[in-house]
Order: structure tokens, then sequence, then C-alpha cells
């Protein structure tokens, strides 16, 4: 399949917290309009944000407006004296709130969109499980991600919050969905471009890894 018949979004949760750990109680950023597209703010939960990247032909390219993204909101944060609170997980004063990523896929090429309508939810993630024999390692390093199939998109929702980095995610790991997304559907990788280069190598950094760890620690990742 070529880069040019997909294009990607990526998203996250934020929670603005103050400098002793509580949610943020002010109101909305001054400087991030209502009806800003890539920073959507939740009026009735004002510590609570979602960061969107612009609709992109290219990996490189909507990570890199995400980064920006992202970077403008915490400038934007930072500037109220508070700050985004860096785990997959918020939990205190018996308030519990789980943050995630999210990668969305659009498809623009007829034979793909045809191939979406004779699958489902369950049947996608069970083929690229049959793909993989360590299907559990992925588990321990990506998460219990879960997709979801409509008539020309497919959704990679509850990636957990990579906590490791600023973003929440990382280019690899984004690269890396892309790689099980083209098993699941049974497509190929075509050599045409810097972006397959890219593809090529996080199949092949993140499947080394599992090797490894697989074969020093025998890890198992809950069913």
């Amino acid at each position: 399949m070529s880069i040019e018949k997909y294009k990607l979004s990526l998203k996250r949760d934020v929670l603005r917290i103050d400098k002793n750990g509580e949610l943020s109680t002010k109101g909305l950023l001054k400087n991030i309009a209502e009806n800003n597209s890539f920073i959507k703010q939740d009026k009735n939960n004002n510590y609570l944000i979602k960061v969107i990247s612009p609709i992109e032909h290219n990996s490189v390219f909507a990570f890199n407006k995400f980064k920006e993204i992202t970077n403008v909101l915490a400038e934007e944060v930072y500037n109220e004296e508070e700050l985004m609170w860096p785990l997959g997980n918020y939990s205190m004063n018996n308030i519990n709130i789980n943050l995630t990523t999210r990668v969305d896929f659009e498809f623009t090429e007829e034979l793909l969109k045809e191939k979406l309508e004779n699958i489902n939810d369950k049947y996608l993630y069970n083929k690229i499980k049959s793909n993989i024999l360590d299907f559990n390692i992925v588990k321990l390093l990506c998460g219990s991600f879960k997709y979801k199939v409509y008539e020309n998109k497919i959704e990679v929702v509850d990636i957990p919050l990579d906590n490791k980095t600023a973003y929440g995610i990382t280019l690899n790991t984004v690269n890396f969905f892309i790689v099980l997304l083209f098993l699941g559907l049974d497509l190929e990788l075509e050599n045409s471009n810097n972006e397959t280069k890219l593809l090529e190598k996080a199949n092949k950094d993140l499947f080394n890894a599992l090797s490894y760890i697989n074969k020093k620690y025998n890890l198992k990742a809950e069913e």
C-alpha cells in the first residue's frame, strides 16, 4: 500500500494540575480560543483538555504538528502557573482519571474502503494478533489498545499515555501501529519513500525489542 492512500491524526488527553498536584480550579485557558480545532477544552471540566493534530498524509508531519500543538498548550498551562499531569492515570482525593492517546486513520482509496466493509473491530484485532507470535509482549509495551472500524476509517484507541515522553506517544510507536494495521488489513509496504523506511525501521526495532524482552525475562501479559 502506498503511503498516500491513507491519512492520519493523533490525539491525546491532557490534565491540568496545580503545583500541589490537585486538579486545576481555574477557568479555561485565556489564550486558547473556545473553537480551537486542535486544543479542545472541556467547559464542564476545565482541567481536562484534548490535543488533536491536523489530518496529514505522513506520520512524520502529523507527529511534528502534534508536538507543536502540545508545546503551545504546555506554554499556556505554564503561564497559568500550572502543570500538565505526566502520567497515564490520575488518582487523588477519590478522583480517578485515565489518560490515553489515540491514532485515527482515514482511507482514501476505494479498494480499502471496500475492505473495511467486510471487517469489524474484533476481526481486525484478532487478525493482527494471529500475525504476531508474541502478542502478549506487544500488550506489555503498548497497553491494551483497541480498534474501532468505521466506513472509511479506523481508530486505534485506549493507547496508554507514555510518561517517558512529554508528548504522550513517540513517532516510533505511531509507526508501529501503522505496521500493525498493515498486518491486519493484509497490506504490504511499498518501498517508495522515506516514510516507508521509517515504518520498516519501527517494525524492525520494536519486534527486536519484543523478542529480546521475551527471551530475557519471559514476561507475560494478562489475557
